[in-house]
């Protein structure tokens, strides 16, 4: 199986969005990659490195850093982006690899942009796979499966700070908990994940 993960850049709206692309399979899989982990740090983790290849051995597979995340530009701190705007990132990046129609795969935090993209770019989408997504993300008197806004705001203050688990918050204890015992995995974690505490904010302050 032929990869490639030299990263590539797309334009939207004047920024920069990181992409890459693995595999050659007949089948395009637009990888949104489930919240705030960048793809230069996707393949040191060998779980979920072993997981995107086996979807790349049967489909072209480009991941990629929405605005605000890891390798793409950052924005403006005055504006954070909008869902719709993330949804523009995936259809610029669409552009640049020369993909018609692909399969949307949106895990988690980004099950919104996955639902958004399909309802609004119905041409560009073949099929949508949602895996551990909700209709939203803090609670509303309509939502009580939300997360309360005191632990939205907790988020935001600790979940990007250094010191965080010293602090009692441990962002890898509420989605991870299997591994918060692994040490390797929490080092790459620690690394790779919420590097950034602007834009960990922005995406949290997003997900209604």
């Amino acid at each position: 199986m032929a990869s490639n993960t030299r990263t590539r850049y797309a334009n939207c709206d004047g920024l920069d969005i990181a992409y890459q692309v693995l595999g050659e399979g007949p089948v395009d899989l637009l990888l949104y990659t489930g919240g705030t982990v960048p793809i230069d740090c996707m393949d040191e983790e060998p779980s979920l490195a072993r997981f995107q290849r086996r979807l790349a051995s049967f489909s072209r597979i480009v991941r990629f850093d929405r605005r605000g995340v890891g390798l793409s530009d950052r924005g403006s701190a005055s504006t954070p982006p909008t869902t719709e705007q993330w949804v523009d990132d995936a259809i610029a990046v669409l552009d640049a690899v020369d993909s018609e129609r692909a399969a949307v795969f949106a895990p988690f935090l980004d099950s919104p942009e996955g639902l958004v993209l399909a309802a609004t770019h119905p041409e560009r989408v073949r099929s949508l796979v949602v895996v551990n997504g909700g209709a939203r993300f803090k609670w509303a008197p309509d939502y009580p499966y939300g997360v309360p806004q005191r632990d939205v705001d907790t988020l935001i203050r600790l979940g990007a700070e250094p010191d965080a688990v010293e602090q009692g918050y441990d962002t890898l204890a509420g989605v991870a908990p299997s591994v918060v015992g692994d040490p390797a995995f929490r080092t790459w974690w620690d690394r790779a994940s919420l590097p950034d505490r602007a834009s960990s904010s922005w995406i949290v302050g997003n997900m209604n």
